[in-house]
């Protein structure tokens, strides 16, 4: 991924992975997405740092489900690239555990497991609640949010309400 930042990075300055000068350079946006977690280890920081320095642009979340997740990646960056979080709302408990494992086993605290398990079949709405939370929550500490189930209107409206500042339409 390092390499990939890096060849962009030198195209966009003119110079191709040969290092001979392009007749014009390119104007790639670059991104990356990093994993939100509570702890990084050394390592993380490490290659977060490098993705920065060889040319990334910006940072894209994996989905967040705590605030204090952004605050290590926030330390290590810190606010040489906007951050754009993602929000995920949780359809089910079931979603719940399968990211758990996926992520980390502590980026979706127990208590809120324990809800979208108490709601039952109204789980998907629950799983909304919390998404509108995180967002009222994390959004001042971003520079922007990236919701991933934008195909619940109702659950783009009620995201936009708690943000606090103006919402720029992308159509």
């Amino acid at each position: 991924m390092v390499e990939l930042i890096e060849l962009l990075g030198n195209l966009n300055e003119g110079i191709d992975r040969h290092g001979l000068r392009l007749e014009t350079p390119t104007h790639f946006d670059i991104g990356v997405r990093i994993r939100a977690v509570p702890r990084l280890t050394a390592a993380d920081r490490t290659r977060i740092r490098r993705k920065i320095d060889v040319g990334a642009h910006f940072i894209v979340t994996s989905p967040v489900y705590r605030p204090e997740a952004l605050e290590p990646l926030l330390d290590v960056i810190d606010g040489d690239v906007p951050v754009v979080a993602t929000l995920h709302a949780l359809g089910s408990a079931a979603e719940a555990n399968l990211l758990r494992h996926e992520l980390a086993p502590d980026c979706i605290p127990d208590r809120l497991l324990h809800r979208l398990e108490r709601a039952a079949d109204g789980a998907a709405q629950e799983g909304g609640n919390i998404a509108v939370e995180m967002a009222a929550e994390i959004a001042t500490a971003t520079q922007g949010l990236l919701l991933s189930r934008s195909d619940r209107p109702d659950l783009v409206s009620r995201v936009k309400n708690v943000l606090p500042r103006p919402v720029v339409n992308s159509q």
